[in-house]
């Protein structure tokens, strides 16, 4: 449960979809998004079913309302101290620790930035200063202090499901002595055990999604070849059809290049036979 207390999500992760705040009693829909009790009643006021705003997959709603919907495991965010950051170099990307500061640039520096700022001739006259590294590492009181009681200053070993918060058993004597609890091993079993579903969930679909996606791509592929072959054979019948045409004019003009020729001969007998009439005449 230690661990769990210590892992820092992103901003993002504790806010609510919906209305972009702090989450209020956060429920966890089927398709792995969560919102606010108050947002989700809302946005499923009068109806049977409820669209998730964020993947719209659609979940319907329990018989008793949305009450029903799993509770997400969810541990507000915690404050870092002073102590537990660490603040890494300004000079270059490559995230190391820092050694010292210059006071002329206001920048902190990494060991080889350091080396490199204190050789440059540009640098020469400004101001460093060193940095011990107890100023930048987490001591082991503020880590061993995650697992203590705030008020109290004892052990966490209790999970107030009530609050969904860890408490000492101190706590639950005082402020905490109606509510429903649970050992807190208990309580980081049950969330382990909640996250494998979810993983082992996330996995099916993952592999579900693979299939699809790889039946598309094969999908995708048919249907390229199809446009293919569809091409292939208008243009095929293009020319098939353009080789008909073309022979069909060529018989046709031939025949009319007979026909001419034809009238052609008759005519030019027939003026040949009145010549010679004309002539005959002309001797008698």
């Amino acid at each position: 449960m230690a661990d769990c207390l210590k892992s820092k999500p992103d901003a993002d992760s504790l806010k609510c979809g919906i209305c972009l705040s702090a989450f209020t009693k956060p429920i966890l829909l089927d398709c792995f998004h969560i919102f606010c009790t108050p947002c989700i009643t809302k946005l499923a006021e009068g109806k049977d079913s409820l669209t998730c705003p964020v993947c719209r997959a659609v979940h319907l709603i329990p018989s008793n309302g949305v009450e029903e919907f799993t509770v997400y495991p969810y541990i507000q965010e915690q404050v870092l101290s002073k102590a537990e950051v660490v603040i890494q170099c300004q000079m270059c990307e490559n995230g190391k620790d820092i050694v010292s500061k210059c006071v002329d640039c206001d920048s902190n520096m990494c060991f080889e930035c350091s080396t490199f700022h204190s050789r440059h001739k540009k640098f020469k006259t400004h101001v460093t200063e060193k940095i011990e590294s107890t100023h930048i590492k987490t001591s082991e009181k503020s880590i061993l202090s995650e697992d203590v009681c705030d008020l109290h200053k004892r052990e966490i070993t209790i999970f107030c499901e009530s609050c969904n918060s860890a408490i000492c058993d101190e706590c639950e004597t005082q402020n905490h002595k109606s509510h429903k609890h649970c050992r807190i091993t208990f309580q980081a079993q049950k969330r382990r055990d909640f996250l494998r579903l979810g993983i082992g969930a996330l996995k099916s679909k993952i592999t579900e999604i693979d299939g699809t996606i790889e039946m598309s791509k094969y999908e995708e592929n048919s249907y390229y070849k199809f446009c293919r072959q569809g091409r292939e054979e208008i243009q095929a019948h293009a020319k098939r059809s353009k080789e008909i045409v073309c022979s069909i004019i060529d018989v046709l003009a031939n025949l009319n290049l007979q026909k001419i020729d034809e009238i052609q001969k008759r005519d030019i007998k027939s003026i040949t036979n009145f010549q010679d009439e004309l002539e005959t005449k002309k001797l008698s």
